[in-house]
């Protein structure tokens, strides 16, 4: 289903269940977060993330205006702050 939130990560892959940023829509949250082509996101505040599916979950128990502690390979913590979901 369509999650709560708004995180601007167009489209994602998956390698050996790890989620690589293939896709970020410009001025999104994830943008404006710090998220790069390329990166491999590992965690969602403390919450390690193993697969799309795990991504997907860990965002849908967040709110807009929440703000997400994204640990991506480069090994930082960007700061995000959610926005709500655009209506196509």
């Amino acid at each position: 289903g369509e999650l709560p939130v708004y995180f601007g990560i167009g489209y994602v892959r998956s390698e050996q269940n790890r989620v690589v940023v293939d896709e970020i829509d410009a001025d999104s949250p994830a943008a404006e977060g710090g998220l790069q082509v390329g990166d491999t996101i590992t965690a969602v505040d403390t919450d390690p993330v193993e697969g799309i599916d795990s991504l997907d979950s860990l965002l849908s128990l967040r709110a807009p205006g929440d703000v997400v502690a994204i640990t991506v390979a480069r090994s930082l913590s960007l700061s995000v702050k959610l926005g709500k979901p655009i209506d196509d």
